[in-house]
């Protein structure tokens, strides 16, 4: 019993096969930046691309309860995006918003065409990362969504969901958002986890950006499985 208080009060790491718990609340600020920068708060970094894409897949299906299989020409069309971002924030990606969709053919194969509607959401969930979570993503980690729309890129397609994840852990809607990841398998919340810590950010406050972003996921995953 002497343990397991001094235990939370120190924030010890733990080691479950293959996870890694930490024991203690480090769901705050301070807390989920000592994690993030500190040894124990390293995570391997994925190169298995196709793990990751079926993870993220799995994350983006979550959003919609009907949702059991996206299909490849649904991301390289921009349509299985613009469905997640209606659900991340509706009163923003409302029905104003998809006017500009209007006249989009989702079955298009003329991949020009398709890029250009790639790049319109790309352009509407930066704006939303940058007005509504006060994050200005880095250039650096922009998808190329010619690649995504021409050639189904799933590396270029995790660039991608990436962004969108960053909307959904820092919008008005980040507790539901959240919490379902917390209902989803390790495997792909830790996928989740990786993909928040690959996030880059703009601007003089860079640091609080990174730590506040990443924490939403980060912090909450780790301060809801104290042991």
């Amino acid at each position: 019993m002497g343990s397991s208080s001094t235990d939370e009060k120190m924030g010890k790491k733990r080691e479950d096969e293959n996870d890694i718990i930490y024991v203690g609340n480090y769901s705050s600020m301070n807390g989920v930046a000592l994690y993030l920068n500190s040894g124990y708060g390293s995570i391997r970094v994925s190169t298995n691309v196709e793990h990751d894409f079926d993870c993220l897949l799995k994350w983006m299906m979550s959003l919609q309860a009907n949702v059991t299989h996206i299909e490849l020409n649904e991301l390289t069309s921009g349509r299985a995006f613009i469905d997640a971002l209606r659900v991340i924030d509706s009163n923003y990606f409302n029905d104003a918003w998809m006017e500009v969709f209007k006249d989009a053919n989702y079955e298009q194969s003329e991949w020009r065409l398709r890029a250009n509607v790639l790049r319109k959401i790309l352009k509407s969930v930066l704006k939303y990362n940058e007005e509504i979570c006060n994050n200005v993503i880095s250039k650096n980690i922009l998808p190329n969504v010619m690649v995504i729309a021409r050639d189904g890129s799933k590396e270029e397609i995790i660039k991608f969901i990436r962004i969108v994840v960053a909307a959904a852990v820092n919008g008005p809607g980040k507790d539901g958002m959240i919490k379902n990841i917390f209902d989803l398998e390790k495997s792909v919340q830790h996928t989740l986890m990786l993909t928040i810590q690959g996030l880059e950010f703009e601007g003089d406050n860079i640091g609080e950006l990174e730590v506040e972003c990443k924490s939403a996921v980060v912090g909450g995953i780790v301060g809801d499985r104290v042991v």
